[in-house]
């Protein structure tokens, strides 16, 4: 999927949910969906840094 897809995907579905939720649902489902990504993002940082770990500690228990 091209970048410019994914972007005319996404403002379809928050102009569906901004004209279909009241304020305060279409507000918590902002804040939510926020807070979700910042931890999804910071679970691949974590899986990213202890891959680096497992490929520096493979390479220090090679024989020289």
């Amino acid at each position: 999927m091209r970048p410019t897809e994914l972007n005319a995907i996404l403002t379809a579905v928050t102009n569906y949910f901004y004209v279909s939720l009241e304020e305060r649902t279409f507000t918590n489902l902002a804040i939510f969906l926020s807070l979700l990504s910042k931890e999804m993002l910071a679970m691949e940082a974590i899986r990213a840094i202890c891959r680096i770990e497992d490929t520096v500690e493979k390479e220090e228990s090679k024989p020289p």
